[in-house]
């Protein structure tokens, strides 16, 4: 299923149709990727990412991001509050 998590822009990126952003993992730890503006949609000036959400569980939803991040892993769980399924 696909999903929308939550992230903020903070650079421009090598390419011009791609995005320096920061997300967060459901603990609160930071995590900074790359990604084209194709996976990036804007709404009250907030950015989300598309994600593939593999799972729903009581502590959040366990995603796939679309490339990998530079800190960890693609696959992370993530708040329930930061994912949108219809934007």
């Amino acid at each position: 299923m696909t999903g929308w998590l939550k992230c903020e822009k903070v650079s421009e990126g090598i390419f011009t149709n791609e995005i320096g952003i920061k997300c967060y993992t459901r603990d609160g730890i930071p995590f900074n990727m790359f990604a084209w503006e194709d996976l990036l949609q804007q709404k009250n000036n907030t950015f989300y990412l598309k994600v593939t959400v593999l799972e729903e569980t009581p502590d959040g939803y366990v995603v796939v991001l679309p490339d990998f991040p530079f800190e960890m892993n693609r696959v992370i769980m993530v708040s329930n509050d930061d994912i949108l399924f219809n934007i």
